[in-house]
């Protein structure tokens, strides 16, 4: 487990999706929260336990600016992975296959995209919590 550091995120992983979004802020204190745009992290559909979630992260990301311009991340780390049998080329094949269909579901509105979730903001009475408070 991770503490997250830099400014507002919010991350979304739809269930059987091999793919979460993340929402990102530049300036994510107080009411000046300005929208960076959508980050498609490719990944393993996540696994859901009563107390945890599992996925596992593929090297290929999509970056979606908040005007809607898109552009491949890693697609050289994908390929120098698939030349050293990292990976292997029908897997690579395959999260390439899944960032398309990200990139589709962006342009057909899916609901991870919705405008709401830009325009969202945490309710100003939750606390952090800390990592104690965290079930083991």
């Amino acid at each position: 487990m991770e503490e997250w550091w830099g400014n507002g995120v919010l991350r979304i992983a739809p269930a059987g999706t091999p793919w979460s979004v993340w929402l990102f802020w530049s300036d994510a204190s107080g009411t000046d929260w300005v929208f960076d745009g959508w980050y498609v992290n490719l990944e393993n559909a996540h696994q859901r336990t009563d107390t945890a979630t599992h996925s596992s992260d593929h090297v290929l990301d999509v970056e979606i600016d908040a005007s809607g311009d898109i552009r491949l991340k890693d697609e050289d780390e994908l390929e120098a992975a698939i030349e050293q049998g990292r990976i292997a080329a029908d897997e690579g094949e395959q999260i390439t296959r899944h960032a398309e269909a990200a990139i589709a579901a962006f342009h057909d509105g899916h609901w991870a995209f919705a405008q709401e979730w830009a325009d969202w903001r945490p309710d100003p009475a939750w606390r952090t919590p800390q990592l104690s408070d965290l079930p083991h």
